[in-house]
C-alpha cells in the first residue's frame, strides 16, 4: 500500500510540473527582432539614405508579424529596407511584434552641411550719376562654401533712399515716382548679405556720387 501511494504522488508531481511548464510556455513572449544597426546618421545634400533591415527573427516570428512605426515622419521616411532623409532633426523607426510588447528601435538623426563662411566680390564700390537721366547699376556676388546645404542669402541696403538691392545682389538707384527719373541722392550705403543658415554676414560699402572722385 505504501508503495502504491508513493507512485501515486510521484505521478501527480510529474503531471503538475508538466502543466506548469506548459503554462509558462503559453504566456512567454517571443524575443525582439534584431536590426542591422541601432543608429543611422544622415546628412541632407550628401548621404540622404541608408539601409535598415531585420537580420534575426525570434522563433515563430516572420516579417508579416511586425508593425512598423516612425516617430517623426518630417525627419525621415522608411520604405522597404531604405531610410531616407526628409528634414533636419531626430526620429525613431520601430518594429513591434504583433500581440507582444517586444519592440526594436533604430534612432535616426538628420543634419545638414552648414554654411561656414561668406564673401562678396567687392568690399567697396562707387556708383556715379553721369547724366541727369543716368541710372547707374552694379551687381554684387556672394560666395559661400560649396558643400553647404542651404545657400540662401538675404540682401539688405542700409539706406534705400540712396540705393536699392534686390535678392539677387543687383544694385539700383531709387526712381522718383512722379518724374520717373533717378532721385540723384548722394551718400554712402552699406549693402549686407546674410546667410539664412548660421546668419553669417558680408558687407560692401557703396558710395553713390554725381561726379568722379578727384
Amino acid at each position: 500500500m505504501k508503495t502504491y501511494n508513493l507512485k501515486y504522488y510521484l505521478v501527480l508531481f510529474v503531471v503538475a510540473a508538466l502543466t506548469a511548464c506548459s503554462s509558462d510556455e503559453e504566456v512567454a513572449e517571443p524575443q525582439s527582432v534584431q536590426f542591422n544597426t541601432e543608429a543611422i546618421n544622415l546628412i541632407l545634400g550628401q548621404n540622404e539614405s541608408a539601409d535598415l533591415r531585420v537580420v534575426a527573427y525570434p522563433e515563430g516570428v516572420t516579417a508579416n508579424d511586425l508593425i512598423w512605426t516612425i516617430s517623426n515622419p518630417s525627419v525621415c521616411s522608411f520604405d522597404g529596407n531604405t531610410v531616407k532623409a526628409v528634414g533636419e532633426g531626430k526620429s525613431q523607426i520601430s518594429a513591434k511584434i504583433k500581440n507582444s510588447t517586444k519592440v526594436t528601435s533604430c534612432n535616426v538623426s538628420v543634419d545638414h552641411l552648414k554654411v561656414t563662411g561668406i564673401t562678396l566680390n567687392a568690399t567697396e564700390l562707387t556708383m556715379i550719376y553721369t547724366a541727369t537721366d543716368s541710372f547707374p547699376t552694379a551687381k554684387l556676388t556672394a560666395t559661400i562654401n560649396e558643400d553647404a546645404y542651404n545657400k540662401e542669402i538675404v540682401w539688405k541696403s542700409s539706406d534705400e533712399t540712396i540705393l536699392l538691392v534686390d535678392q539677387e545682389g543687383n544694385l539700383t538707384v531709387p526712381v522718383d515716382a512722379t518724374s520717373g527719373l533717378p532721385t540723384f541722392k548722394e551718400g554712402e550705403v552699406t549693402i549686407t548679405a546674410t546667410t539664412v543658415d548660421q546668419g553669417l554676414q558680408a558687407e560692401c560699402l557703396v558710395t553713390v556720387s554725381h561726379r568722379l572722385a578727384e
